[in-house]
């Protein structure tokens, strides 16, 4: 080789060396750019689902307009911790950092759920839902909540780009060793270009500035991400524009297993006595609005805005169960954890993560600093309900 192609072929080298380590730097700043978006975004969502979710429990016998505005605002909060949700997915999914948390899960629980998700979608839009279950077990290896997730996603898509009054049939199928679920729908369809990059990211079918519809076009590319993490494959046809559209998942059989005993045990608990909760969050509408939540329980709680008025307070407060955000002004949620489970030595102390980080960083980091349970805000009643009572202080050590 010559020398002038040696040298040539050297600073080609060190280019592309020197381009792979801007994209690095893109992506880490990208990451965190996603993570600190989710935070800001989640830390005014959770006070005012807290807030939407109290209303129903002051008042159960409000009036049907009441109600009917109430659940208008609960749904469409839900709507947008969705699309944060789905946003931070679809960043993890592409730089390979989700992992699925793989049991034998049951097709119709999964498929049940979804359609639970996707219900408030469909009955806004006035659609009909035809659903067509094997009677037998089939049972899948994956995570119950992502294979929820995608079904729910696939139901929400056909909801969105079907006109009002349409019918959306969900299948599903077991044969050749492989479970098939097919979501169709009578809606605008596709055609064949669009069907092309109807799985990439951004990209809405049928999308036209005077129909803009809602979402940001990354449902599809999060549902075939999940997918194909569960080794399994999709497909999308369409007769054409106006002809509706079929998505068909096919997913690989696990043996038969039967359920995990104690788990509907579990679901099923009653909330132990009530419990002195010490709420940490410099979030003041966020803070309130879970003591007030929990006050409507029974509980006894003291809320605090900084990590130092914290370890004052459960001095003489002496929590049961302290739920902390991470992000405090004075000191991490973190090292606020280890210093008060340093001052309550020697008794039961439940802490619980109750913050805007939602990374599976974040949850190992909180869970490695001592923490019993890392919770995403916004957090419904539901669950902290449920964490409450699954971390009692006779349950821990």
């Amino acid at each position: 080789i010559e020398p002038e192609e040696l040298v040539a072929n050297v600073k080609a080298l060190l280019r592309l060396g020197r381009v792979e380590r801007e994209l690095r730097e893109v992506a880490r700043r990208k990451d965190i750019f996603l993570a600190t978006l989710a935070h800001e975004l989640r830390n005014p969502l959770a006070p005012i689902l807290t807030a939407v979710e109290l209303l129903g429990l002051l008042d159960p016998e409000a009036p049907v307009e009441r109600e009917r505005v109430r659940h208008t605002i609960l749904r469409q909060t839900r709507h947008m911790i969705r699309l944060v949700d789905d946003l931070l997915d679809v960043s993890r999914i592409t730089n390979g950092k989700i992992e699925l948390r793989r049991e034998q899960v049951e097709l119709r629980s999964f498929v049940h759920a979804a359609i639970e998700t996707a219900a408030a979608a469909i009955e806004q839009s006035h659609h009909v839902l035809d659903v067509e279950l094997p009677q037998e077990d089939a049972w899948i290896a994956g995570d119950s909540v992502r294979l929820a997730q995608i079904v729910a996603n696939l139901l929400n898509n056909a909801a969105k780009f079907t006109p009002p009054g349409g019918r959306i049939r969900l299948q599903a199928a077991v044969r050749d060793g492989s479970v098939t679920i097919a979501v169709s729908d009578n809606g605008i369809g596709f055609s064949s270009e669009q069907a092309i990059g109807i799985f990439e990211l951004f990209v809405q079918a049928g999308h036209v500035p005077e129909r803009v519809q809602e979402g940001l076009g990354i449902g599809l590319s999060l549902v075939k991400g999940l997918v194909e993490l569960h080794g399994g494959s999709i497909q999308a046809r369409s007769g054409g524009e106006g002809q509706g559209s079929t998505f068909e998942i096919t997913l690989p059989l696990a043996p038969a297993q039967a359920p995990v005993a104690g788990l509907e045990a579990e679901a099923s608990a009653s909330p132990g006595e009530p419990h002195r909760i010490l709420v940490v969050d410099d979030n003041i509408d966020g803070a309130e609005m879970i003591q007030a939540l929990l006050e409507q329980q029974g509980h006894r709680v003291e809320v605090r805005h900084t990590a130092l008025e914290a370890i004052e307070a459960s001095g003489s407060f002496v929590p049961d169960i302290a739920i902390l955000d991470i992000g405090l002004p004075d000191m991490s949620g973190l090292e606020l954890a280890a210093r008060l489970r340093a001052a309550h030595a020697g008794r039961r102390l439940m802490l619980i993560a109750l913050t805007g980080y939602g990374r599976q960083d974040d949850k190992d980091s909180a869970l490695g600093a001592g923490f019993d349970l890392h919770l995403t805000k916004p957090v419904s009643f539901e669950a902290l309900d449920a964490a409450i009572a699954r971390f009692t202080p006779a349950a821990a050590a």
